[in-house]
C-alpha cells in the first residue's frame, strides 16, 4: 500500500470507528424502549395497551398514531380496522413469553425483532422504530404472518373507509 493510502486509511479510521460507536449506541438505546414496551405484556397484573390512552404518543410516531385516532374515530366505540393487539398479535396474552428481543439499525430507523411464546405457538413481530426528538417511538408493527404492518393496513384500509363516506 503506497504511503499516500496509508495515510488516507489512518485519517478516515477515527471517523469509522465514531461511526460503529454511534450506531451501537443507537442500537443499545432503541432495546430499552422495546423491552419496557413489552414489560407489560408479561405481567398478569397489567392491561393490555390501550391505544386511547393519552400516553400512546411516547410509544407511536405521529403519523402512525394519527392512523390510530382516525380508526377508533371511524370505529365510533366499535371494534375497528384493529381488532389485535398488533405487539402481540393477539387478543389474549394468556401464556405470552418474550423469548427474545433483537434490535439492528440502518440509517435513522431501527428495527426489532421480537420472538413471543405463547403455549401452543410462537410469534415473531417486527417494529420499525424511529427515533423522533431523541426518544425512539413505533412506526409500524408487522406479524411475520400477516403482512404488511400495521401502517399500511390502516393506511389501506382507513382509504376504504373515506371513499364510502364520500360516495353517500
Amino acid at each position: 500500500m503506497a504511503r499516500g493510502n496509508k495515510m488516507k486509511l489512518l485519517t478516515l479510521l477515527p471517523l469509522l470507528l465514531l461511526s460503529s460507536i454511534s450506531h451501537a449506541k443507537d442500537t443499545v438505546s432503541a432495546y430499552p424502549f422495546v423491552s419496557h414496551l413489552y414489560a407489560n405484556y408479561t405481567s398478569k397484573n397489567s392491561a393490555l395497551f390501550d391505544f386511547s390512552d393519552s400516553g400512546a404518543d411516547t410509544i407511536f410516531t405521529p403519523d402512525l398514531l394519527k392512523l390510530i385516532r382516525m380508526d377508533q374515530e371511524y370505529a365510533n366505540g366499535e371494534v375497528g380496522f384493529i381488532n389485535e393487539d398488533p405487539f402481540c398479535s393477539c387478543q389474549d396474552r394468556d401464556g405470552l413469553k418474550i423469548d427474545k428481543i433483537t434490535i439492528t439499525k440502518s440509517d435513522s430507523i431501527s428495527n426489532a425483532k421480537i420472538q413471543i411464546k405463547f403455549p401452543s405457538e410462537t410469534k415473531i413481530i417486527y417494529l420499525r422504530l424511529k427515533k423522533i426528538k431523541g426518544k425512539w417511538l413505533v412506526d409500524d408493527a408487522i406479524d411475520s404472518t400477516s403482512l404488511p404492518g400495521l401502517y399500511k393496513y390502516l393506511s389501506e384500509s382507513l382509504a376504504g373507509v373515506k371513499r364510502d363516506t364520500t360516495k353517500k
